[in-house]
């Protein structure tokens, strides 16, 4: 008997087949016309049984490409919604679904199959792990790390702050910041571009510790490329004044390399003139490396550093209104 797991490679080739040829397989009508040798998606599920007992791969296959068809909207809703390993799960489903009732039509199968993955990849908190909370920065990064919050500028620190702000670049498109200062001394920052792109960042001025890519779906990452962690920090850096320059060199995972970063610090002025909602104190910082520019105010009460002005070389100049800002302090 044919081993299922060997079905894989055959859902996935069927899947190619069956986009380019879906229209020619279904009629006007939105019936489905006979596939190959006469399998179709209202055939008996008893036929891929009979054949998987055989090893019939001819059949097999016609009925992995009866699966494809009848899933084909299905299919890209899941994969656009939540991802391409969702959407081979759905195929998958599908195929175990028919081998298990075989007096029900692929078709039927299908449905199910797609009605209860649906349910359970919408439940709430599906995806979210692991979170920031569940992996690790490396000690020796915790301790460079150490050296640089000692010299952060210390004042009363709110409890949180939603900042919506507007790139020049991207008018009309609201991008949300939810800055939650820690007693750690770091800061836990949500990114919120659309509903389905999210990113979470924890942060010391302007030093990424590490971060999660929430955004699902067809570009959203693989499951193993959603956390990036700095795994190597070196730093120069001596006080917090007005005039004073400090660098940290960065290593991270996922591919993000080695990257050397330079900041210089301004006059500090009161946070109110760079929004009234703002208490205490702010600093220029401006920080570049070798292929990007930032500069905006290191905000005390935020712990926080709010760029302002972008350029990098592939995106450009970018400069940032700030629509509002709400505290709870």
């Amino acid at each position: 008997m044919a081993r299922f797991g060997s079905f894989g490679v055959a859902a996935v080739v069927a899947f190619g087949a069956g986009v380019g040829g879906a229209q020619a397989a279904e009629s006007s009508s939105g019936s489905t016309n006979p596939l190959l040798g006469g399998l179709t998606a209202e055939s008996k599920c008893q036929i891929l049984v009979d054949a998987m007992r055989d090893n019939n791969q001819t059949v097999i296959n016609e009925g992995a490409n009866a699966v494809v068809v009848s899933l084909m909207e299905h299919f890209d809703v899941i994969r656009e919604k939540f991802g391409e390993r969702e959407a081979q799960q759905l195929l998958e489903r599908s195929f175990k679904g028919c081998l298990s009732h075989p007096d029900e039509t692929i078709f039927s199968q299908a449905r199910a199959s797609f009605q209860s993955i649906l349910q359970e990849i919408s439940q709430p908190g599906y995806g979210d792990e692991p979170g920031l909370d569940d992996v690790a920065v490396p000690a020796d990064v915790q301790a460079t790390a150490a050296k640089l919050q000692a010299i952060l500028p210390n004042g009363p620190v709110a409890l949180e702050a939603s900042i919506t702000r507007t790139s020049s670049t991207r008018p009309g498109h609201p991008v949300t910041f939810v800055v939650k200062p820690s007693k750690s001394g770091t800061t836990r920052v949500q990114e919120v571009y659309s509903p389905s792109f999210v990113m979470d960042r924890e942060e010391l001025g302007p030093v990424q510790l590490k971060s999660k890519n929430n955004q699902r779906g067809f570009y959203g990452p693989q499951e193993n490329e959603r956390i990036t962690i700095t795994t190597a920090l070196a730093l120069t850096a001596s006080t917090w004044v007005a005039g004073a320059s400090f660098s940290f060199d960065t290593e991270m995972s996922g591919g993000a390399g080695h990257r050397k970063t330079s900041c210089t610090i301004g006059q500090s002025v009161e946070a109110k003139t760079v929004h009234p909602t703002l208490e205490g104190h702010a600093w220029p910082l401006q920080c570049e490396d070798a292929s990007w520019k930032e500069s905006g105010y290191y905000i005390e009460e935020l712990r926080y550093f709010l760029v302002m002005h972008s350029q990098s070389d592939d995106l450009g100049a970018s400069d940032y209104a700030i629509d509002r800002i709400e505290i709870t302090r």
